[in-house]
């Protein structure tokens, strides 16, 4: 996120950057009209190497062992904070997807999402110049 920052110029004053797992943060209700988030799929995306072992702890796949713990634990807490921090009106996109056919998640998170007080609107693609590996991004609207 450093090099990210580096590269637009953000004020770190004017627009900090938490440095915890997203479970734990403390969002604002109702201050974005948007939110993008691309969170782990559940055990594929190991963020930090196993070898930095205080970071690595932190990730969502270590704090959370199986496909349910890591979903109440911490996606479900996502979604959660995510339509909490988006005004009425405002967008909620995740690129997010299952990486095996037995995970269930993806069908957990559509429900909740609709119990959130949330309307899908449909996915948009993302791919490769050759169009080979095509990944959703979700849209719901907060209600």
């Amino acid at each position: 996120y450093n090099a990210i920052r580096k590269f637009f110029r953000v004020n770190a004053k004017k627009y900090p950057t938490i440095c915890c797992p997203f479970e734990d943060a403390v969002v604002e209700e109702n201050a974005f009209d948007m939110l993008f988030s691309s969170p782990p799929f559940f055990d594929k995306e190991e963020y930090v190497p196993a070898s930095a072992a205080a970071e690595a702890a932190a990730q969502s796949m270590s704090r959370f062992r199986t496909e349910r713990e890591w979903y109440d634990g911490f996606l479900k807490v996502l979604l959660q904070k995510g339509v909490y921090s988006i005004k009425s009106g405002g967008h909620f996109c995740l690129y997010i997807d299952r990486t095996r056919p037995t995970e269930q998640y993806m069908a957990w998170m559509f429900a909740d999402l609709e119990a959130f007080e949330t309307t899908f609107l449909g996915a948009i693609a993302i791919t490769d110049p050759n169009q080979i590996a095509r990944r959703p991004i979700f849209i719901w609207q907060k209600k």
